[in-house]
């Protein structure tokens, strides 16, 4: 059994403590969710897809593997692996590629109106603003638009019940709409999000 079986085993055990009903935990190639070639449908779910991911969605979210620069302070060992090549965006073999390519795929699987959240723990900007400028410039990606984070439900309810929380959410909020925090000493970690909806 591979780590990915064995984690979505260790989940769904989980789900059965009161969750079974509400959720499900579904080990599959996250590049693998929509068929990109076919013309006609580009939402059109992947005929080996696991009958609860042939559904489009409210909300997808893409919690993408990343260099995770964000996390250096707790992880130093990562300024050690990480080398130029994996972080370049005309390398297939790059991370950057993988996570361009999981967008796109999740994207399939967003109903109309619905949205669609990318998101890594680095503070490069070539797995995170360029990822985002990539996608959108897709033939997939050219049926979402960019929306501002703090338009989200939980974010607005921030807003009105927890101001100094949302203030500090807002203060990361860049001009291009996208989420981006940086490593502060007692504070948290580099993270970053992009929200989309999509339109057609």
């Amino acid at each position: 059994m591979d780590s990915s079986s064995f984690k979505t085993n260790i989940a769904n055990r989980r789900l059965q403590q009161g969750w079974a009903g509400f959720c499900q935990s579904v080990c599959y190639d996250g590049c693998a969710l929509g068929v990109h070639t076919h013309k006609d449908d580009l939402f059109a779910p992947s005929q080996t897809l696991p009958e609860p991911l042939r559904h489009a969605f409210d909300v997808v979210f893409v919690d993408a593997p990343c260099s995770g620069t964000g996390t250096m302070r707790r992880h130093p060992e990562r300024a050690w692996t990480l080398t130029p090549e994996a972080v370049q965006p005309n390398n297939a073999q790059s991370i950057v590629a993988l996570q361009l390519n999981m967008l796109i795929s999740a994207a399939s699987r967003v109903q109309k109106d619905g949205t669609l959240i990318y998101s890594t723990c680095s503070v490069l900007k070539q797995e995170n603003e360029a990822v985002v400028h990539a996608f959108l410039q897709t033939e997939i990606g050219q049926h979402f638009e960019l929306v501002s984070p703090l338009d989200a439900p939980a974010v607005r309810a921030l807003k009105e019940q927890y101001r100094q929380a949302y203030e500090l959410f807002a203060n990361c909020v860049t001009d291009e709409d996208m989420f981006r925090s940086h490593p502060k000493m007692g504070s948290f970690d580099g993270h970053f999000c992009a929200r989309f909806v999509r339109r057609a």
